[in-house]
């Protein structure tokens, strides 16, 4: 059995504009009832800026204003579990992940907590809750799987049931390609000529139970998604069934970001994964929530674009989506 061990030394923030644009979130539908976001603030110099208050802020759908009914400070507490995939189809991506994880505590506030889970076929903790301080002074190992199975979204739901007694905000963060055993297994049926098709979301029961439980948690899901149809590793080249599987995965990743409120990340190769955990550790870690009602309640697929601003022209805002669409 190998074991990759990481001790988590600082690490010095490394600007890297060029790649932080190329790995900007794909747009997601959301519930059209209520719209949320989290939105990151900085001067010109780069420094967050978390002292803001509601009023500094003001939201736009479509060009039109939108009152803000919900409003979280960045000061507020995160509570974020670091989740990810350790299956056999996964295990090239450990190095770049460890040090991913080394690159995201450092950008975090003190307030703020992690917790490091994994999964394969089953879910475990591997570093229960501590402040970013102290998780940088630890050291742990994954193991890696003996069957090779996986269940993502079990994994997905048990880790939204960990936030029990938490205060503040909640969020999880997920490196995984998104395929799921039953992709391959439970959810395929045959035409005449036996090829091969995997049934949609919404005939997904284990999917919809987990989306319920999502739904009510009320934490926030971001996928950063490796190897999927919209970004494969041209080392790997797929057959058919292999890109169903993947096109079904990210599909329902998407659907999952959507439901939380959250966002499904899709880097271009897993090299840049340590660069978008240290992007992500810093927005999140400094980010405010804000939520707003749409104008139109009407699921029509179309899009809606959305704008943020702050009072102080000098200040950048970031939010974590550019706009949504209504279904």
């Amino acid at each position: 059995m190998r074991h990759a061990w990481l001790g988590l030394p600082a690490v010095t923030l490394i600007a890297a504009v060029a790649l932080a644009h190329a790995l900007n979130p794909v747009q997601l539908s959301v519930d059209v009832q209520v719209v949320s976001l989290e939105v990151y603030v900085d001067d010109p110099s780069r420094k967050p800026i978390t002292n803001l208050t509601r009023e500094d802020f003001s939201v736009f759908e479509d060009g039109e204003p939108r009152e803000i009914t919900n409003f979280t400070s960045a000061e507020t507490p995160y509570n974020i579990l670091l989740l990810f995939d350790r299956s056999a189809s996964t295990q090239s991506q450990w190095p770049f992940l460890l040090r991913a994880i080394s690159r995201f505590i450092t950008q975090l506030p003190d307030q703020h907590r992690i917790a490091l889970a994994a999964f394969d076929d089953k879910p475990e903790m591997v570093m229960n809750w501590m402040t970013a301080r102290d998780f940088a002074k630890q050291a742990f190992r994954t193991i890696p799987t003996e069957n090779g199975g996986t269940d993502v979204y079990q994994a997905i739901e048990w880790a939204t049931n960990q936030f029990k007694g938490a205060q503040g905000r909640k969020g999880i963060i997920v490196l995984t390609d998104g395929v799921d055993n039953r992709l391959s297994k439970k959810l395929v049926t045959f035409d005449r000529d036996r090829n091969p098709k995997i049934a949609p979301p919404e005939q997904d029961a284990d999917f919809q139970k987990m989306l319920r439980t999502v739904a009510q948690n009320g934490t926030l899901i971001y996928f950063v998604a490796v190897n999927t149809d919209r970004n494969l590793d041209p080392k790997l080249p797929p057959n058919s069934f292999d890109l169903q599987q993947r096109v079904a995965a990210r599909e329902r990743m998407e659907i999952t970001a959507n439901r939380s409120n959250g966002t499904l990340h899709l880097p271009r190769s897993i090299e840049d994964v340590g660069a978008l955990y240290e992007k992500i550790g810093n927005e999140l870690g400094n980010s405010y929530s804000l939520g707003f009602r749409p104008g139109k309640i009407a699921r029509d697929a179309s899009f809606h674009r959305i704008e943020v601003r702050v009072r102080d022209k000098n200040l950048r805002v970031t939010p974590s989506r550019e706009g949504y669409y209504a279904r």
